[in-house]
């Protein structure tokens, strides 16, 4: 079938002949554009991506395959691999040529496996991209036509078609536009609705609260923080190189801590629910670094901590408290920062 167009005069029907020729990139490319514009890959996408980089800004690095992962969804590179299964599987059915052939009642295609007619009915709309034409059916895919080969003139005519039939605007409307971020947004909401949820439930058996925030200004710390533990309760403020620590513990386990150059431990006091610590880590390797702030119950506490949680600290609960066996049940918050160079 050659590439042409033939007007009836008498019907004033025309009707647009060419050859549709996809390669693997006009497909990978497909793919992915669907994966960005689908609701699915937007609203999952940006949940996955926020809710992920929390835990990274807090020194998680494993969540940084959350984020790759959202990421994916985001651009639409997800699709990729199965796109190339699929590819692998069938490359000669996915990219055979197809022989187009248009005409205000309907769409013919024929490839080396049989011709189908679809009605215009079946289509919900039409984009045009700078690859190829895309008939959206409103199931969740779309009919791919690459103007790869098809001569100029046919391009017009075809869209020309389209839009005599209402399926191709002419011009993207507000709406059209915004209507990605409708998507972005209810992903938005849901992750912060999950991770509120998160952080209440993880604290709704918590008998204590304390949160600290580092703050770096070239080779000084500075860990300021909020807890809800009485006035005059000792906290035990350490500060280390957390790459090289992990480093340590790997090759040295427990005796790393006899040894490693890079951790200085303080005392802070809260006064009106606050406290406040300071560290020099002058002479430190440039990296990540982490504050870990301690607190436990002994003689050295107020009496107010003591009534409060117990002489052994029995009544300290919630998620940030584990079992040590030097000092019974401890609250640890860890904090992440970078050291500069």
């Amino acid at each position: 079938m050659t590439d042409d167009t033939t007007t009836d005069a008498t019907s004033e029907r025309t009707t647009v002949r060419f050859t549709s020729s996809p390669t693997a990139a006009d497909v990978y490319w497909h793919n992915a554009e669907l994966m960005r514009r689908s609701p699915l890959g937007l609203g999952v996408g940006t949940f996955v991506t926020v809710t992920a980089i929390i835990p990274i800004y807090f020194g998680d690095l494993f969540s940084i395959v959350g984020l790759l992962l959202g990421l994916s969804f985001l651009s639409g590179v997800f699709a990729l691999p199965f796109v190339w299964w699929t590819l692998r599987q069938r490359r000669d059915l996915v990219l055979a040529p197809v022989s187009v052939e248009a005409d205000p009642e309907g769409l013919a295609l024929s490839t080396t496996s049989g011709t189908t007619h679809t009605l215009w009915s079946v289509f919900r709309g039409a984009r045009e991209t700078r690859r190829a034409f895309v008939l959206d059916t409103g199931a969740g895919g779309g009919m791919l036509l690459v103007k790869r080969g098809v001569a100029t003139d046919q391009i017009d005519t075809f869209r020309g078609l389209l839009r005599q039939l209402g399926l191709l605007s002419e011009r993207t409307t507000l709406a059209t536009r915004l209507r990605p971020l409708v998507w972005v947004a209810l992903g938005l909401i849901v992750s912060a609705v999950v991770m509120g949820g998160i952080v209440g439930f993880s604290q709704a058996g918590a008998t204590a609260r304390l949160d600290s925030v580092p703050t770096v200004d070239g080779r000084h710390v500075s860990i300021d923080g909020t807890t809800d533990l009485p006035d005059g309760t000792l906290l035990d403020v350490q500060v280390f190189q957390f790459e090289l620590w992990r480093r340590a513990l790997a090759s040295q386990g427990d005796r790393a801590s006899e040894t490693f150059p890079w951790i200085t431990s303080t005392e802070a006091v809260v006064q009106d629910g606050r406290f406040h610590a300071e560290a020099d880590m002058t002479g430190w390797p440039a990296g990540r670094g982490m504050s870990a702030v301690y607190f436990w119950v002994d003689g050295s506490q107020p009496q107010a901590v003591r009534d409060r949680f117990g002489a052994d600290g029995a009544g300290l609960h919630g998620p940030d408290v584990h079992l040590d066996e030097d000092t019974g049940p401890t609250m640890r918050v860890d904090r992440g920062f970078d050291i500069p160079e």
